[in-house]
């Protein structure tokens, strides 16, 4: 019996030794990752208070007041295609779960309603081997979007990129002044963001800023806060880079290319200052189209040309 009981322990110890061997070769064959990220202008780097000329159908000069935006589902690609997710770094600051908030606004001069700490990278494990692509999604997954942001673990505790629970989350917001009306830039966008909603299309005045937000529409609930079943516009947009390698290509975000047909200078009365994804809206057919997302039951005419590689 006690020969018995012998056997037993060593055919235990081996199988602990075994897993554990197990997990240490798993361990040794992850690689961290770091997905580095360029937000620019016509090719230009991002600054807070830097003015960029030719922006827009008018060749208009903007003076940026925000930038960042949410993406989520980060996946490598080898040469067959198979696709692998990288498991996000859970920092508890920029990346929950698998959503990650890319933030290059500074808090200073004009995106002084930002906040001092920028983000411009996406961390987090891979296991080894060659991958060839990368794809992620801009936006937050619809299980995560609509709750509420005050009782939510960073990042999707930042207020400023949350509309309510029906619409969810501002998955890109991107803020300007104009040429045109640099002086009253900072008034208009605070009393935007007060009180935009899913049914912000109120007057709003001529030459009021330029706003880019880009998020969930039409989705209908029971109640203010009450989370949708399902929204008629998820406006999530998907981005494959191909030949590309994470230790030397940067994902470059180039806000002008979606802009390029777009009048920033003079917004279409009755509508929300810029394109902010509501239906109906003039300003926003050509930057939908631009990002590669049906608007208005009309589908896009472009792949997206927001994000591409460097």
């Amino acid at each position: 019996m006690k020969h018995s009981y012998t056997k037993t322990a060593i055919a235990v110890l081996g199988l602990v030794a075994s897993v554990a061997n197990t997990s240490v070769l798993a361990q040794a064959s992850a690689q961290n990752v770091e997905l580095q990220f360029s937000a620019q202008l016509n090719v230009q780097a991002f600054e807070c208070g830097k003015t960029y000329d030719n922006m827009g159908s008018t060749a208009a000069k903007i003076t940026p007041t925000d930038f960042r935006f949410f993406i989520s589902e980060v996946e490598f690609l080898d040469n067959t295609g198979k696709s692998t997710t990288l498991q996000l770094e859970q920092d508890k600051t920029w990346q929950q779960d698998n959503v990650a908030l890319l933030d290059f606004e500074n808090g200073s001069g004009p995106c002084r309603n930002g906040n001092t700490a920028t983000n411009m990278r996406v961390a987090g494990q891979l296991p080894a081997g060659n991958y060839s692509a990368v794809r992620f999604t801009l936006g937050v997954p619809f299980a995560k979007n609509h709750a509420d942001a005050t009782l939510a673990a960073a990042p999707l505790n930042t207020t400023a990129m949350f509309w309510n629970w029906q619409g969810g989350y501002k998955f890109l917001k991107f803020d300007a002044q104009t040429n045109a009306n640099a002086n009253g830039m900072q008034k208009t966008m605070a009393m935007q963001n007060a009180s935009e909603s899913a049914s912000m299309a109120k007057p709003a005045a001529m030459n009021s800023g330029f706003a880019l937000h880009i998020g969930s529409t039409m989705c209908a609930s029971a109640s203010k806060t009450t989370a949708p079943s399902q929204c008629m516009n998820s406006n999530r947009v998907q981005v494959e880079l191909k030949d590309f390698d994470w230790k030397k290509n940067k994902v470059v975000l180039d806000v002008a290319k979606v802009l390029k047909a777009t009048n920033l200078e003079v917004n279409t009365m009755g509508t929300a200052p810029g394109c902010m994804s509501f239906p109906k809206d003039p300003d926003c057919f050509s930057v939908m189209n631009l990002l590669g997302l049906k608007y208005d039951g009309v589908a896009a005419q472009s792949a997206q040309l927001l994000f591409s590689k460097q």
